[in-house]
């Protein structure tokens, strides 16, 4: 498993009704993630996060893990 150590991390969740649970909830806390959860029913208005934000961050990791192998 990865280790952060004490900082805190970023959970992205879609907004599905099935990731809320308070023992999903107790496990971030203990664990230092921030779950940020989208509004239902919205990956049509943030799809140009995948285009501009996350998008070059794909072809950074794939670059690096290119010039790695």
């Amino acid at each position: 498993m990865y280790s952060a150590g004490n900082r805190y991390r970023l959970q992205i969740l879609d907004g599905h009704v099935s990731h809320f649970n308070w023992e999903f909830f107790d496990y971030c806390f203990n664990a230092k993630i921030i779950p940020l959860c989208l509004p239902a029913h919205s990956t049509h208005l943030l799809q140009p996060l995948d285009v501009g934000l996350f998008g070059p961050l794909h072809r950074y990791n794939s670059n690096g893990l290119d010039e790695f192998i």
